[in-house]
């Protein structure tokens, strides 16, 4: 649809005129393979030259998802990281 001016941009678009990151571009990156990971906080990455990765240490502040205290850094290997 196209925008009916209502004027509600500040909140999101509520009649679907406008494309948002959870529309498309996450939509795109999911289907070419991303991990997409929320609610964790990134306390440092690391750049390992000989394998050309990134490594991600990070807290999950979703206490489950990976089965480990939220409190305890964790690590991810990764090729390509997105803030």
């Amino acid at each position: 649809e196209s925008c009916n001016g209502c004027g509600n941009c500040f909140t999101g678009c509520n009649n679907g005129a406008k494309n948002s990151l959870d529309k498309n571009y996450l939509v795109i990156a999911k289907k070419f393979g991303a991990e997409i990971f929320t609610k964790i906080y990134v306390n440092h990455i690391e750049y390992l030259k000989k394998e050309n990765e990134y490594l991600v240490f990070f807290n999950d502040l979703n206490f489950s998802k990976f089965g480990i205290e939220s409190n305890k850094l964790q690590k991810i290997k990764a090729k390509k990281v997105i803030l």
